[in-house]
């Protein structure tokens, strides 16, 4: 390929994966709007994108296009299997995600003849991230395929290393790329205390794959996320869109924070009634048993939102 110093360029993903990247990072096709705008339109043309229809203005129909020539990525031509460049999957059980990704790893390896280091897998869910890339560590030991999880499990920084697939968190998958990537807990992109910041991680994850890219997740919200994947490729190659308000997402940060005051005095609450003598929980449930209840309704309904 030869390359030229221009930021419209990007050598790396192949185009739909690239615009993938884009729309799921800016949220251009969720359903609770954007999270992130370009306001310019030389910002676009500076990433490789031409504005077609419509204005940058709050209300607007905008169409906008990306020509191929500004990913010159060839592997859609080069390779001419059965496999496609993006697939998504949803789950039940966060076991069942875990089964089905080793289980497609090590078909990777042993039926399409990848090698273990040309893969890795990148967990979006950045608080569990070291229980999930453990558990699926095991997975894949029971499948003969070698892994290693630089940093956080293994005593290693190293990446890609030789004859092991990487299991990574998004932190230390920066900087990094690989043929096919792998990203499991997809369904985090829609966390209440943190829809940008994981935004800007999905696009990361996304983005780091040279050819292929398998996003999984698990219950509702990754129901949520297939359908947002969808609308994106719909209107591949164009990105088409109704211009946000811009204000509303400049106050996002704000409101993220104080969704996470409200978080936290919720956790205070709730270890404070912990905390409580068995006799005082008692005197509250009989006081007010029409609260109590309402509370407990609450709670089940809160803990079934992601399954």
């Amino acid at each position: 390929i030869d390359k030229e110093y221009g930021l419209h360029l990007s050598y790396r993903c192949p185009h739909p994966v690239l615009m993938l990247a884009h729309a799921i990072g800016l949220g251009l096709y969720s359903s609770t709007g954007c999270v992130q705008m370009l306001e310019k339109e030389e910002s676009w043309q500076s990433i490789g994108y031409e504005i077609r229809a419509g204005k940058l203005e709050q209300g607007q129909k905008v169409e906008i296009y990306r020509s191929p020539d500004n990913s010159p990525n060839s592997i859609a031509e080069i390779y001419d299997g059965e496999q496609k460049l993006i697939v998504t999957k949803q789950f039940s059980t966060r076991e069942d995600e875990l089964d089905w990704v080793a289980d497609s790893v090590a078909t990777d390896i042993r039926d399409q003849k990848v090698n273990p280091d040309q893969i890795i897998v990148i967990s979006l869910e950045a608080r569990l991230s070291r229980e999930y890339l453990a558990t699926l560590q095991v997975k894949l030991v029971e499948r003969g395929v070698p892994s290693t999880i630089p940093g956080i499990v293994d005593d290693t920084a190293a990446f890609m290393e030789p004859g092991k697939v990487t299991l990574t968190t998004i932190n230390r998958a920066k900087g990094n790329e690989a043929p096919i990537v792998y990203i499991i807990s997809f369904e985090s992109l829609y966390d209440y205390l943190a829809s940008v910041e994981n935004r800007n991680r999905a696009f990361t994850s996304i983005s780091r794959s040279k050819a292929w890219v398998r996003i999984t997740g698990v219950g509702r919200k990754m129901q949520l996320a297939e359908e947002e994947i969808t609308k994106a490729r719909t209107d591949y190659p164009w990105f088409k869109f109704v211009f946000p308000d811009m204000e509303a997402i400049r106050r996002l940060d704000a409101i993220t924070v104080k969704r996470k005051k409200q978080v936290d005095r919720a956790k205070a609450s709730a270890a404070d009634l912990l905390n409580l003598d068995k006799e005082a929980l008692e005197a509250i449930a009989k006081s007010n048993p029409t609260l109590v209840q309402e509370l407990l309704k609450r709670l089940q309904e809160a803990s079934s939102e992601d399954k």
